[in-house]
Parts: C-alpha cells; structure tokens; sequence
C-alpha cells in the first residue's frame, strides 16, 4: 500500500524556511538547482541570508551580505557592464503572484568610479499578459553619482549621453518615484517625480545654468517641467 505521505505534495500543501550564514561562499555551484529562471552570482558572498516559502508559493528572501566584487549581466544589447566593487548590503526580495518587488535598507559600493550610497530604495516588477508595470522609489539618490554611471558605463549614449556631459549635473534628489509601463509593440511610458536638493547643472544650449537649487521635477516620455525655489519666489521651467 502507499500512504498519503508518500505522495507527492501539491501547491499550497508545502512551506519551508531557511538560514544561512556565508564565508565567502560561492552560489554559482548551486546554480543546477536554481534552473533557468534567474542566475546566482558567481562571486564570492560573506554575511546571512534567510528564506522562506509559503503554502501559496509566494517566497522571500532576507539578506545581509557583502562582496568585494559583484559581476553583472550584459545589457540586452549585448553591452557588458563593469563588475560593481565593495558591495554592503541589506535587502528583502518577495515574490508572490506574478509580481517581484524588492526592498533596500541601505546599498553602498563602488561602480564606474563613483561611490554608491542608497538608502530605503524599493523596486517593485508586476507582469501582465502583454507587458507588465514596474516602480521604483527613493528616499535619495546622488545625481552627480548616477551621471556618472551612466555615462561611465555607456548606458546613457546619443543626445542623453552628450546633454548629460554639457549639463554635469550634481546634487540631490530626495522622495524619487519612477513609474514604467511596458506594452508589447509599444514605447515603453514613464513618469519621473522628485525633489530637487541643492542641485546643480552647468548652461546649457539656451537655458542657463542653476546652482544649489531647490524644487520640484516631473518627467514623462511626452515632456517634462522643473519648478524652482529662488530668492525671488518659484520659477516653472
């Protein structure tokens, strides 16, 4: 006879739960395990990750780590991207439903010579039949940092590339939200919304440049506008 617990579990019958603590530990030997569906890391990891997996097969995983250098994927293009260098990190990454989202405390590392240092970032993936919807929101992001990884890296290139070195951008910006919808056979919309904290940009073409400005930016891919604190009141740019 064949008991009931000799039988294979189905979903929604199973959880487990995890911890680990890592020295230098490499996951890219597991990654036969891991299948086709994301690629562990083949660096070598030091700190604690807890996971676990709910009976609705949603999962999450908690991590605590650090790793001198990080390797990352090529670009779609094909581009390939500089290893990210020193990475300390604490970050929570859920998946339930469809819908990816993860959670930073704090990210500080080295990446095409600048110095990375976030705080509270959220990033949030929902996939849908015929594209999906993506968010991402800070409590600060350096824009002199991100200038120059994006130029350094190669990511930003053509009129963005050539307006970010003209502009050379620096400063803050603080509560930051981006929303991305993607469709198939469509441009991909975005809006952009953030603070503006002592920010910095040099002339440019027509408009003259700003220092040390406070105010409010919104972007989209039909347009944007930039409303700036000064001494003599609010300026709509």
């Amino acid at each position: 006879d064949v008991c009931s617990s000799d039988l294979p579990r189905q979903k929604g019958e199973f959880d487990a739960s995890a911890w680990a603590r890592l020295e230098d530990a490499r996951l890219a030997r597991l990654q036969p395990l891991a299948g086709s569906a994301f690629r562990l890391p083949r660096t070598a990891l030091s700190g604690e990750l807890w996971a676990s997996l709910s009976p609705d097969g949603a999962w999450t995983l908690r991590g605590d780590l650090r790793t001198p250098s990080l390797e990352l994927a090529p670009l779609s293009s094909g581009r390939s991207l500089e290893p990210v260098r020193d990475v300390d990190t604490r970050f929570v990454f859920r998946y339930a439903g469809g819908v990816s989202t993860l959670d930073v405390d704090h990210l500080k590392a080295g990446w095409y010579a600048q110095d990375v240092d976030i705080h509270h970032l959220s990033l949030r993936r929902a996939e849908q039949p015929g594209g999906g919807n993506d968010a991402l929101a800070a409590e600060y992001l350096d824009v002199g940092a991100i200038a120059g990884i994006a130029m350094g890296s190669g990511l930003a290139q053509g009129p963005w590339g050539d307006a970010l070195r003209d502009l050379a951008p620096y400063g803050g910006l603080a509560n930051a939200h981006l929303d991305l919808q993607r469709r198939e056979g469509q441009p991909p919309q975005f809006r952009f919304r953030g603070r503006l904290e002592d920010f910095s940009v040099s002339p440019w073409r027509s408009a003259p440049g700003v220092r040390n400005a406070r105010g409010y930016v919104e972007l989209g891919r039909e347009g944007g506008f930039v409303d700036l604190d000064t001494q003599i009141g609010r300026a709509h740019v």
